[in-house]
């Protein structure tokens, strides 16, 4: 293309005539130069449009005589513009390449917009391309800028570039604008003229790709059907599906490819509206071929209509989907034998996880983390817990799951109210099951309440929640969630979900059951371990001590115990805290806080009322109530008291005090522990009454043993002083010759020596009891010493006819007290001419190495067997007073002396057998050593 030059005569004109003449050449250069592009475009079938482009620049170049004119394109969304071209007349060369974004150039893109043209006679200054000031104008020397815009069928396609380079400003006459404007629609002609040729071009090859498509596509029959069905094309892939050459299937009516029963049903019909009224239709189904076999064919039927919008007939694209049908249902197979498989691995695995491990939260959370993502994109586990509470012990989610955000939230057993999805399932150990919840989700959308708190949070597009059963009982809900919409829960799946829970739930019961028994067993040994403690000491306050040490950490965080004492007073005995460091708490609380009647905490609230007192959930709402102040409830809460329980301690239909235990969070008190409670404060209120009654008793004993040494010592002035008158008148009886009076002297004596000695049995019960018994350790030979025992003895055996034999084959000599010895021996001697009147008393005396043995031996009455192991304790008989005198307390004296010589007493009787009393003692005895022999005995000798 060529464009005409100034002439010689043109240029050598005046300045002001120059001007003007140069404006009419400006004209008359663009109308040639438009009219010889148009003329170049219509003649040219395929021009060359980046050919013509540089012509039109470099010819712009020469007639506005300007250094650089480029043409930038705009990219998607006119966010960026790119130098396709570019000329350079000083070097007579094109280049390209640069690109400007709006985001740097704002007021530049805006004004390519806004205006027909951009004329900058000081581009560095003009507000609409200053902007390119130090990055594009300076470094290129660019002072003046001429930029047309390019519009291609109504959209900003690209800009013409006008740079002048200089020293100063260049100012644009309007000839140079009008010529740069029809340079501009020159360039607009030329893109248009370009997007058409290619468009045309374009769509002559995609009618001939379309020909060559059909005629070559055998695997799939593209058929054309008028508006009333019938075929109007037919390709070869149609042939070789359904048999029909195109000359026997032109003119069939669509509704002979399918079978009877399909056309009775309607559905060719049903088809053909169906893509009339959508556009498209994607059907599956089975087809008949020319020979009558069916095959299954995919189907899509799309409606053709013209610019009017009218139906002008259809086409239908058909393909042979049997194999594929046949694939997909063995495929299906094999797909419901791996999930069947899969399920079933599910449960196995869940069963040795359930069996394996007795910590049921750690089993759960396994068992939920294996459901996911098999069963759901999130796991939730709930265990029903008293008072109708739950607590969620388990959430599990997949990778990636919403639910990720909701169960870190939930970080930490939550317990409460039954969330709304679960109540029901809860009440009647019946599944829920909602395979899409989206019209359930928009309803809580629109309400504001606190319902279905769970499906508020995790928004899931199908829902399952199965009861977790055993033995009729519903002890949780296991909840599946899926995200995914068009994928929702079937029966079989709910199904496995109700299997798992069933497993799920005799795990539970059994890891229940398992802590029922290890806390029996606890308790067991607790109660053991406390009956030891109740037992160790009479000292109630020591003992209460004790249990309240023992209560802590099995039973409690902390225990305390509170006495009823004389006058009704309340006093805290003991308090004891699992943790060292609060200990100082409790000092703190019964300092500020004692126990009053008129006070309302747990421990008084029992004492008024004799009955146990339990919260298992101490909220501030109920502990309150039952502090003196804000203080005081701050101080219960630094002990750790989220669960409190009280018991009374009751003895004999008496109030005597009562237990006090409190925990932290980590348990709950429930009935089970009140039972333990309740039994430790039974046992613990017996011990407080036998300690209290055993130190009443000792006072009793005390003040009874005082006024028997009182009443012996008032006793024995009065006998010595009637003694000795005795001893005085049997003198003179002796000289008067009186034998009636003489023998009733003798019979008072005798009477006055027995008074006596019962009261110097008393003296010595009392001296045993206070603690005086003393000895006075000699060498003493006891075959001598029973020798004068049975000397004194003669008359007394003599007036009970019994005769007295000593066998000794010599002397036996140790250490002993020679008074106590003989007192001894007199008792054992009294008692055996007491009960064997009438026949022989043998006393033997024998040395048995380092021991000596001492035996009375009678044939009386004997002694009954249940009688033998209490006639040595104080005040014991084994006959009936009325038949025989005595206090009971010589045997006791006996043993009582015998022992304090280190030595042992022991009886061998039968009843009318007479009795044997063997006594042995060691021969150098030790004060305060104890022989390996001490210690009374029964049964016969070795």
């Amino acid at each position: 293309m060529t464009v005409p030059e100034a002439t010689s005569e043109e240029a050598g004109m005046d300045v002001p005539g120059a001007v003007l003449e140069r404006g009419h050449v400006l004209h008359r250069q663009s109308v040639l130069l438009e009219q010889s592009v148009l003329l170049e475009l219509a003649a040219s079938q395929a021009p060359d449009f980046q050919a013509s482009l540089r012509q039109i620049l470099k010819s712009d170049a020469e007639l506005l005589g300007v250094e650089r004119v480029s043409y930038w394109s705009f990219s998607a969304g006119a966010e960026a513009i790119r130098c396709d071209v570019l000329y350079r007349r000083d070097a007579n060369a094109f280049d390209g390449g640069t690109e400007l974004r709006r985001r740097d150039f704002p007021r530049y893109f805006q004004a390519l917009l806004d205006e027909l043209y951009i004329a900058a006679d000081d581009a560095r200054r003009d507000g609409r391309t200053s902007e390119f000031t130090e990055s594009y104008l300076k470094p290129r020397g660019i002072t003046a800028m001429l930029d047309v815009p390019v519009w291609v069928r109504g959209s900003l396609g690209g800009v013409v570039c006008h740079e002048h380079v200089g020293g100063a400003p260049r100012v644009w006459t309007a000839e140079e604008q009008a010529f740069a404007r029809s340079i501009g629609h020159v360039v607009s002609m030329a893109l248009e003229t370009a997007e058409r040729t290619r468009a045309e071009e374009s769509l002559r090859r995609s009618e001939e790709r379309f020909r060559l498509l059909v005629d070559g596509v055998k695997d799939q029959a593209l058929i054309m059907l008028d508006p009333e069905g019938l075929v109007v094309s037919w390709n070869a892939g149609a042939q070789r599906i359904l048999g029909y050459e195109a000359a026997e299937a032109l003119g069939k009516h669509f509704s002979d490819f399918h079978p009877p029963d399909s056309v009775a049903r309607g559905r060719p019909q049903a088809q053909l509206r169906g893509a009339t009224a959508r556009g498209r239709l994607e059907v599956e189904g089975w087809r008949l071929r020319k020979d009558g076999t069916r095959f299954w064919a995919g189907v899509v039927l799309t409606s053709l209509r013209d610019e009017h919008g009218r139906l002008r007939g259809f086409a239908e694209v058909s393909r042979d989907m049997t194999e594929r049908k046949r694939a997909e249902r063995q495929q299906r197979l094999l797909a419901a034998a791996s999930a069947a498989e899969q399920q079933q691995r599910l449960l196995a695995e869940a069963s040795a996880v359930l069996v394996s491990s007795l910590d049921s939260d750690a089993a759960l959370t396994a068992v939920a983390h294996r459901a996911v993502p098999l069963l759901g994109d999130t796991c939730l586990i709930h265990l029903q817990e008293g008072g109708g509470r739950v607590r969620r012990v388990a959430c599990e989610h997949a990778p990636g799951s919403r639910a990720e955000r909701h169960c870190g939230d939930l970080l930490g057993p939550e317990e409460g109210e039954a969330p709304t999805e679960l109540v029901r399932v809860l009440r009647t150990g019946r599944s829920r099951f909602l395979p899409d919840t989206s019209r359930l989700l928009q309803r809580l959308g629109e309400e504001d309440s606190g319902r279905f708190v769970l499906f508020r949070r995790f928004r899931p597009a199908s829902v399952l929640v199965a009861p977790m059963l055993a033995r009729g009982r519903t002890l949780g809900t296991l909840t599946l969630f899926r995200e995914e919409l068009g994928h929702p829960y079937t029966r079989g799946e709910q199904a496995l979900a109700e299997e798992l829970a069933r497993r799920t739930a005799y795990a539970v019961d059994n890891a229940r059951l398992y802590e029922e028994l290890r806390r029996a067993e606890q308790s067991q040994r607790f109660l053991g371990e406390a009956t030891k403690v109740l037992v160790e000491s009479l000292d109630y306050e020591t003992t209460l001590s004790r249990v309240s040490r023992l209560g802590v950490p099995l039973l409690a965080d902390w225990c305390v115990v509170d006495v009823v004492e004389e006058g009704n007073v309340l006093r805290r005995v003991a308090a004891a805290h699992a943790d060292p460091a609060r200990e100082p708490l409790l000092r703190e609380l019964q300092v500020r806080y004692p126990a009053r009647w008129d006070t309302n905490p747990p421990a008084t609230r029992v004492l008024r009322s004799c009955q146990p007192e339990l919260y298992s959930d101490l909220s501030d709402a109920r502990l309150l109530p039952l502090v003196e102040s804000p203080a005081h409830a701050r101080l219960i809460r630094e002990l750790g008291s989220d669960t409190v329980l009280a018991v009374p301690l009751v003895a004999r239909g008496r109030i005597l005090g009562a237990l006090t235990f409190g925990a932290a969070r980590k348990r709950r008190y429930g009935p089970v522990d009140l039972l333990l409670a309740e039994e430790l404060s039974h046992r613990t209120a017996m011990a407080i009454d036998n300690a209290r009654l055993y130190q009443e008793a000792q006072k009793a004993i005390n003040l009874r043993d005082e006024f028997l040494s009182i009443a012996s010592h008032e006793l024995r002035t009065p006998i010595t002083t009637l003694h000795l008158q005795l001893q005085h008148l049997q003198r003179h009886c002796a000289k008067s010759g009186d034998a009636t009076l003489c023998r009733r002297l003798d019979i008072s004596a005798r009477q006055i020596h027995r008074l006596d000695k019962l009261i110097e049995g008393l003296l010595d019960v009392s001296r045993i009891s206070t603690g005086q018994f003393r000895f006075n350790l000699e060498p003493l030979d006891l075959t001598q010493l029973a020798s004068e025992v049975l000397e004194q003895f003669q008359q007394e055996a003599a007036r009970a006819d019994c005769r007295l034999v000593l066998r000794a084959e010599g002397p036996v000599t140790g250490r002993y007290d020679r008074l106590r010895l003989e007192q001894v021996l007199a008792n054992l001697l009294s008692n055996a001419i007491k009960y064997a009147a009438g026949g022989p008393v043998t006393v033997g005396v024998e040395e048995r190495g380092d021991f000596a043995r001492l035996t009375v031996q009678d044939q009386g009455i004997g002694i009954p067997e249940k009688d033998l192991s209490r006639i040595f304790g104080r005040f014991e008989r084994a006959v009936s007073p009325r038949n025989y005198g005595g206090l009971g307390l010589g045997l006791f004296i006996t043993r009582q002396i015998v022992e304090a010589h280190g030595g042992s007493i022991a009886v061998k009787s039968r009843p009318g057998e007479g009795s044997t009393f063997t006594v042995d003692l060691p021969r150098d005895f030790r004060p305060g050593v104890k022989s390996a022999r001490a210690g009374p005995t029964e049964g016969p000798e070795p």
